[in-house]
């Protein structure tokens, strides 16, 4: 019994690490620089907040067209007056001030002769009362109004839709290169320490042999101790690799947007440097008409323009019209005095005159924001312009540094190679060795460097390019 209960344990534990091995290989995520792009471009929230802002401008716009179009709205009403009778009175005699007597003698026979008949048919002089039934009425109206400035208002929701798309597109190329430049730190970082390793590894077989050598007395407790605080300062050096990796992996995770426990990059620095050719991107002409900052100006503009065409249009007409259904129903015997039209069709066409000069204000400040937006992309154009030959220079002289930390590294690693051997044969002292070893870490710390500033330098020049 206790051994079957040690077996369920043991399959129990099985299970348990199967499970939890799935899950850690689930939360893994294996990126190439593209697939990281695309991972940042779905789940990063700051294109999602501009996914939202597209979104309102396009309501914003179905907002504007909708001003021109028919608004119908529907009204029920109740009115109950308890009880109150109205009386109306037609007689000529005794003061009559509602009737329409205007001094004419022929004209007051008229109506004296109408309002006595009137009298005669509804009763008698003493007028006639009209009972005012409780009633319940629905009314239906539908309005429409037209101006050119609804016009253009509608076309300034298009423009604003169209910024916010470029805004986002502008926000997808920051995303790109902070991705791009992230992912290369990744690489520069595993790549410091793959080296360092290297090093360390070589080091490591140096003190192996000189500690027994050591022991059987053909070697000094100085060359033994140099060794060791060499080797010491590389596993440092391993460390702090190590530490810039996970910082790096960390800001990589931030930008992804990703939860991820473990992120694992599936090209190595030479893939990357082969497939992101920096010499190629040296010599790429730059066209302004691409780069979405000059774009989103040349949208500023167009909105300047139809700020001024909606002020100039204040000056226009305004066409309303409306018509109007009404039905009442009424809840006591008569239907009591009614004089609401069922039917009713109106139009208004409203023509501003004088404003004082108000409309006229608002004209010339619209000029002046037209001209000031047209300033400002003349001096963005020539602030990229200059910007474009700093980035391209700087991107020259980043690539010359890399080709010479690059053959520097591998001229001290020759260096090192043979120094090594000739510290085995005892030519070469302990000293010597150290100070090569420290060369060749140094050369391997500014080779990393040179790249990282590179690929740097490369995104810069790519992103004002529009080459991500």
């Amino acid at each position: 019994m206790g051994k079957m209960k040690k077996i369920y344990l043991l399959a129990l534990l099985c299970a348990c690490t199967a499970v939890m091995q799935a899950q850690n290989q689930a939360a893994a995520l294996s990126l190439s620089l593209q697939d990281a792009k695309e991972y940042a471009l779905k789940h990063n929230r700051s294109l999602r907040s501009a996914d939202l802002l597209i979104q309102k401008a396009e309501a914003a716009k179905w907002q504007a067209l909708a001003t021109m179009l028919p608004h119908v709205d529907a009204k029920l009403g109740y009115t109950n007056l308890l009880g109150y009778s109205a009386k109306l009175n037609l007689s000529s005699s005794g003061d009559a001030p509602n009737l329409p007597f205007n001094g004419d003698p022929q004209h007051d026979a008229m109506v004296g002769v109408a309002a006595e008949t009137m009298a005669a048919l509804m009763g008698g002089g003493e007028g006639t009362e009209i009972v005012m039934n409780p009633y319940g009425d629905l009314t239906l109206q539908a309005t429409m109004a037209f101006s050119g400035v609804q016009v253009v208002a509608t076309r300034l929701s298009k423009l604003a839709v169209e910024m916010s798309d470029l805004s986002k597109k502008q926000s997808e190329v920051d995303i790109k290169a902070n991705v791009t430049t992230i992912y290369a730190s990744v690489l520069v970082a595993e790549e410091l320490k793959k080296l360092l390793e290297g090093s360390r590894e070589n080091l490591q077989k140096l003190y192996t042999s000189t500690e027994k050598l050591y022991e059987v007395g053909m070697s000094e407790q100085t060359a033994v101790d140099q060794l060791s605080v060499q080797l010491g300062v590389i596993d440092n050096a391993v460390r702090s690799a190590e530490r810039g990796i996970e910082v790096a992996k960390n800001s990589l995770r931030l930008i992804l947007g990703s939860d991820s426990t473990e992120i694992e990059l599936s090209e190595t620095l030479d893939d990357f440097l082969a497939t992101n050719n920096a010499y190629g991107v040296a010599v790429e002409q730059f066209v302004p008409e691409k780069n979405y900052s000059v774009q989103l100006l040349d949208k500023n503009i167009a909105l300047s323009q139809k700020q001024l065409h909606l002020k100039q249009w204040e000056y226009g007409p305004t066409l309303a019209l409306f018509y109007q259904y009404t039905a009442q129903t009424y809840f006591g015997k008569d239907e009591g005095f009614n004089m609401t039209p069922p039917h009713s069709l109106g139009a208004t066409l409203s023509i501003p005159i004088i404003s004082s000069g108000e409309r006229w204000s608002k004209v010339r400040q619209a000029r002046f924001d037209l001209k000031a937006a047209e300033l400002q992309k003349e001096d963005v154009l020539e602030s990229l312009l200059v910007q474009e030959k700093q980035l391209r220079f700087d991107l020259n002289s980043a690539i010359e540094t890399y080709e010479l930390q690059k053959k520097n590294v591998e001229v001290y690693e020759r260096i090192f190679k043979n120094t090594a051997q000739k510290y085995e044969l005892g030519t070469v002292s302990s000293t010597d060795l150290t100070t090569i070893n420290n060369n060749l870490i140094a050369a391997q710390r500014d080779y990393v460097n040179a790249v990282l500033t590179m690929l740097t330098a490369q995104v810069n020049l790519q992103k004002l390019l529009n080459l991500l």
